[in-house]
């Protein structure tokens, strides 16, 4: 059986996996030990993943995902004097990132308590030494659990979030803001005469017309921004730390910008399009007018607040289409009857 041993000389006999490679997905190995790091480099590499870095220590670690966002860490306990020291590693991380991280925890430890605990961090456990068909076996499952996640919480047309995935971030954000006090904006923006576009050039150009937009909007945003399909040719952004003007003022920065892509629905035929778009800014001020209404330290509080902004940006959003459409209402109505 191939082994990759823990201490001591190595013994790797890598197979090659018949499989297409996969460039895509970034790997980081973390472990004390050079001899497993290289070994486990060398599986990887030889099943086709390219894209794997490694790193000895917590430090090192950190600096890698200063420069790089991993689609798995495979997860050494072992970094410091004890293995809580690792553990305590993922709980900083989780806490101090955005993204989602996945951990396979790779550890000859043996203590089920110690297991129990970094499994609330982890989403796998293998127990050194292990053979490479178990570790490869382990790394696709974790990827493709991974995509199985994506596609549930992504718009399959557009590949940004969907929905539902917009409607808990934009709960959650309210919540945050119930500890911060920080302000929440959120942008609801639609396509202007979107129906007559697909009735004059067909579902498929209006279709082009959703993914070009949504690739355009959600690619100029902060790593902070979340950018959602909420539905049809409507669109939500949620804006952490965000006051109404700077909202605002990325909306007409990003809305003058995509008005200068052409689109070509037929030959010899240019057109451009436009968004009308409407804010609502959770702060101190409208949250001052609000909280005799509504309690942000329930969770039926917190949804009742998240409706309302998506209802108030909604309506200004209507009454900018009511005025002529292609911008944005430049008042907020959160606190509007």
């Amino acid at each position: 059986m191939d082994i990759i041993h823990s201490k001591g000389k190595s013994t790797v006999r890598p197979k090659r996996i018949a499989q297409e490679q996969k460039p895509f997905y970034s790997i980081i190995i973390v472990d004390d030990d050079k001899s497993v790091q290289k070994s486990t480099h060398m599986v990887l590499r030889n099943a086709g993943y390219e894209r794997l870095y490694t790193a000895s220590s917590a430090s090192e670690l950190e600096q890698l995902l200063e420069r790089t966002e991993p689609h798995l860490i495979l997860m050494d306990l072992n970094l410091g004097k004890t293995p809580q020291e690792g553990i305590d590693l993922m709980r900083k991380i989780d806490d101090e990132r955005l993204a989602v991280t996945d951990y396979i925890v790779v550890s000859g430890e043996s203590d089920s308590n110690l297991i129990i605990e970094c499994m609330a961090y982890a989403i796998d456990f293998i127990e050194k030494p292990f053979s490479v068909d178990c570790l490869l076996a382990r790394v696709e499952n974790a990827l493709i659990n991974r995509e199985f996640r994506s596609m549930a919480i992504t718009d399959s047309m557009t590949r940004v979030a969907n929905k539902g995935t917009f409607l808990d971030q934009l709960q959650y954000h309210v919540a945050l803001f119930d500890r911060s006090r920080h302000p929440l904006s959120l942008i609801m923006m639609d396509i202007d005469n979107f129906k007559l576009y697909n009735d004059t050039f067909g579902h498929l150009e209006g279709d082009y017309v959703i993914k070009k937009a949504a690739n355009f909007y959600s690619s100029h945003l902060r790593a902070t921004d979340l950018f959602a399909r909420y539905g049809g040719e409507e669109f939500g952004i949620i804006m952490p730390e965000t006051p109404f003007d700077g909202a605002l003022a990325t909306f007409e920065r990003l809305h003058w910008n995509f008005k200068q892509v052409k689109f070509n629905p037929k030959e010899d035929v240019e057109r451009m399009v436009t968004f009308s778009a409407g804010i609502s800014t959770l702060d101190i001020d409208s949250y001052g007018v609000l909280c005799s209404q509504i309690d942000l330290r329930s969770p039926e509080g917190r949804i009742e607040m998240r409706n309302k902004m998506i209802n108030s940006a909604d309506q200004a959003l209507y009454d900018v289409k009511k005025m002529g459409r292609n911008g944005c209402c430049p008042v907020n109505y959160l606190t509007r009857d």
